[in-house]
Order: structure tokens, then C-alpha cells, then sequence
């Protein structure tokens, strides 16, 4: 699935994909893993709905670049710098594990589930603080 996912991603402009595409992977897979362990119905589901959200987002990101609004060159610079092989792969890990516990939190309050959703939020303060840790040297 990670590879038919990351097709999908071409779908969109160039800038956007370089910006976003690693962390729209992990949250993908993230979300993905929970959804197989629910059974298959709940995964093909997720399945469904996730390439249909992901199609309809490219073309609305071509548009929003055609209308001369295109996600801003900076911030694409910025996210690449993340995988600069000067940043350790430990800093790399912790930002994109912060990213995929908002990601599951977001899903869980969007199903009403408060009681994962706050474990979600404690486990992320928790990823929080050791990649501030780490960030700073004191870890």
C-alpha cells in the first residue's frame, strides 16, 4: 500500500509533494496499521476514503496553484531540511513520531474517542519533550 500511496502523491504539485509527502506517508502508514487491526471491512474502508480525500486534495492544490497561491518555496526548503543528513536521523525520527501521535490524536477526536485521544496527547508531550531534549543537547 505505501507504494500505490506514494504514487498518488505525483498526483499533486511538485512543491506541495516535497513539502508534505514524507509526513503524509507516515501518518498514511500509522493510520493504515490501526486500521488493518480493526479488520478488513474498517481497512478497505480507510482504504477507500483515504485515495478518494487524496485525489480530490491534489486537484484542489492544482487549483490553488493555478489561482498563483502554490504552498510557499520557504517552507518546502524548511521541510526538506529535515532530511538533511546534518540533522541525525534520531531528531528526524522523534519530529516525524510527534507528527504521526497529532495525526492519531486528530483522528481519535474526530470518532469521538476521548479516551485514546488523550493517550495519543500524553504520548505525544512525551515525544515532545525528548525531541526538545534532544534538540538542545540534553539528552
Amino acid at each position: 500500500m505505501k507504494r500505490l500511496y506514494r504514487a498518488l502523491l505525483w498526483l499533486f504539485p511538485p512543491g506541495y509533494r516535497l513539502a508534505f509527502g514524507d509526513e503524509m506517508t507516515a501518518v498514511f502508514e500509522a493510520l493504515a496499521r490501526d486500521r488493518r487491526r480493526r479488520g478488513k471491512a474498517v481497512y478497505l474502508e480507510f482504504l477507500l476514503t483515504e485515495s478518494i480525500t487524496l485525489i480530490a486534495g491534489a486537484v484542489l492544490e492544482w487549483i490553488e496553484k493555478a489561482a498563483g497561491r502554490e504552498y510557499p518555496a520557504d517552507v518546502a526548503a524548511a521541510r526538506r531540511a529535515e532530511t538533511d543528513v546534518s540533522v541525525p536521523a534520531e531528531i528526524i525520527e522523534a519530529r516525524q513520531r510527534v507528527t504521526t501521535l497529532v495525526s492519531l490524536m486528530t483522528d481519535a477526536i474526530s470518532r469521538y474517542d476521548y479516551k485514546r485521544a488523550r493517550f495519543y496527547s500524553l504520548a505525544e508531550e512525551r515525544e515532545r519533550r525528548r525531541l526538545r531534549a534532544l534538540e538542545t543537547g540534553q539528552a
